[in-house]
């Protein structure tokens, strides 16, 4: 878990979780989106929560595996971080340090759900390569810190692997050169083209335009012709949307109680629940408790839809 100190640090400096998304790699935070976190014009994501506690609580597990497979003893590194040396907003907390053969790493623990190793690429050996999301950020911790890395990943809690990451001084170099200009830009205020492809830009959108005055621009032809796309591919996803679901219902009905199905070629569907969990029954909670429940309710302002109209039909 971050200490208040480490927490504020990560809020005012650049850091390496937002390595990927200055270098646009993300696809859960756009370059746009940080700016806008950083800049102060929306709420920060908090980061807190049972998952950075599991995490914690794994880097132990993890320390004890390494100590007994490879008899490593890991070294928790100063609860200060490191800046770089010159431009003191890049900003770093690694995991842990080890030292192999005489040679200090830094050690980075990655702790991942089963499900996501199918996403991982792998080399002509078939050993796993790090995603570029992950990659840069181990590289922006060399950088700062000066020495190699190995990063530690482990899918479903009980499938490890172990990754050597050499240092590489065109990537350091590229990510320290991108990380200046976007600190360069969030002090003079000079905001990134948003990345419109990105799956967070539509919600961030809605908070930072929230308030419409009333009125209607007038369409450039290049609005008009991002428009007209839009409608076009409307058009043509439907279908694609209804086949998907009929394909998606018939294989489940094929496979009704088993666990899934097996094709010639090696591949397959599975069928099964995901993980039970336990949810706040809001709408029982509101019947057997009316008046609590009362003082807590807040007026929640209505999500704004993106929808085609027709304006030169007459009302």
């Amino acid at each position: 878990m971050l200490t208040g100190y480490q927490l504020a640090k990560h809020n005012r400096c650049i850091t390496g979780s937002k390595v990927a998304s200055i270098l646009g790699l993300s696809s859960k935070k756009s370059k746009w989106q940080l700016f806008c976190e950083m800049r102060g014009d929306i709420e920060r994501e908090e980061l807190k929560g049972d998952h950075l506690l599991m995490g914690s609580c794994a880097e132990l597990a993890f320390d004890k595996f390494l100590q007994e497979k490879y008899g490593w003893q890991v070294e928790i590194p100063p609860e200060g971080g490191q800046h770089h040396e010159e431009h003191k907003f890049l900003f770093g907390l690694v995991d842990r340090f080890v030292a192999v053969d005489g040679v200090k790493y830094i050690l980075e623990y990655k702790n991942f759900d089963k499900f996501y190793k199918g996403n991982w690429d792998t080399d002509v050996m078939d050993n796993l390569i790090l995603p570029d999301t992950v990659l840069t950020q181990i590289h922006f911790y060399m950088l700062l810190w000066g020495m190699p890395a190995k990063a530690f990943v482990c899918f479903g809690g009980n499938e490890p692997y172990l990754i050597d990451v050499p240092r590489n001084p065109d990537i350091e170099g590229y990510i320290l050169k991108e990380c200046i200009q976007f600190w360069d830009d969030l002090q003079k205020g000079n905001y990134p083209e948003p990345d419109y492809g990105n799956e967070g830009t539509s919600k961030l959108l809605s908070k930072i335009y929230n308030c419409p005055i009333g009125d209607y621009l007038d369409g450039t032809t290049e609005e008009m012709e991002i428009g007209s796309e839009l409608a076009q591919l409307k058009i043509e996803i439907a279908p694609l949307e209804e086949r998907k679901t009929y394909c998606s219902n018939w294989l489940k009905a094929r496979i009704n109680d088993h666990e899934g199905i097996t094709f010639s070629d090696g591949w397959g569907y599975t069928y099964k629940r995901n993980k039970s969990s336990r949810i706040f029954n809001e709408k029982k909670f509101i019947i057997e408790n009316p008046e609590l429940a009362q003082r807590y309710m807040e007026d929640v302002a209505g999500a704004r839809v993106l929808r085609e109209k027709n304006f030169n039909k007459k009302k």
